[in-house]
């Protein structure tokens, strides 16, 4: 409490001076933090939304900016925006792998985000959650080669994994048995017709059975058809 009141008057001189972009930057971000860290997460998010936009604006997609994009994911998956969040993931996470390498902890804590934001949806469909498994158990490897199997990012990667596992085999399960019942249906469907069929012809075997064919039917049938024949005789 102490240090946002700090922050806050802080800022509020800073923006009635105008100081640099750079040092509003710099305090949105302790401001979002603290407020991050009293459970006041709407404010959080709404800190983190224009932080990003504006070094954004400012310096492009920099180191700054990339953080910045993982901050503001972090809160988006929190408040479980997870459409925003996918949509400001499958936006920064290739810039992150070429601009700081794919072994940056914030190359790995965008991709953690991405498979979180794949996967968490209750409508999540079955090729985004194979995807999500795919991103977690990736960044999960390479967490475990580069940070070590006990850093915390490594541990909430396993914990996602395991998470996703459960997920993606209950979902296959369900996919695997719609199917099934699918199938079901259709061999249902198909086994009543030809029981009604079968019913029909042995109530009345006339009943719409095909019309006898004729050569040249049409032509040699008619009240002229003896004449027709005769001319073939």
């Amino acid at each position: 409490e102490d240090a946002l009141s700090v922050y806050e008057a802080q800022w509020s001189s800073m923006r009635r001076l105008g100081t640099s972009e750079n040092c509003m930057l710099s305090v949105m971000t302790n401001l979002a933090s603290c407020h991050d860290s009293l459970g006041r997460y709407e404010e959080a998010l709404e800190l983190r939304r224009a932080l990003y936009a504006k070094s954004k604006e400012l310096y492009g997609f920099s180191q700054f900016t990339l953080a910045a994009a993982l901050c503001f994911s972090s809160s988006l998956d929190r408040a479980e925006e997870f459409s925003e969040a996918l949509a400001l993931l499958r936006e920064v996470v290739p810039v992150a792998t070429r601009v700081l390498g794919a072994e940056s902890g914030v190359t790995l804590g965008l991709n953690s985000s991405l498979g979180r934001a794949l996967y968490l949806p209750d409508d999540a469909t079955l090729d985004e959650q194979r995807e999500a498994w795919k991103i977690l158990e990736s960044t999960m490897r390479t967490a475990q080669r580069v940070l070590g199997p006990q850093h915390p990012t490594t541990y909430d990667l396993k914990v996602d994994c395991k998470r996703m596992a459960l997920k993606l085999k209950k979902a296959l399960l369900a996919d695997g048995r719609r199917q099934k019942i699918e199938m079901l249906k259709q061999a249902l469907i198909k086994t009543k017709l030809h029981g009604e069929l079968h019913a029909r012809k042995a109530k009345d075997p006339t009943k719409n059975a095909p019309p006898p064919r004729t050569f040249a039917r049409g032509w040699l049938d008619g009240p002229d058809s003896d004449d027709r024949w005769s001319s073939f005789q």
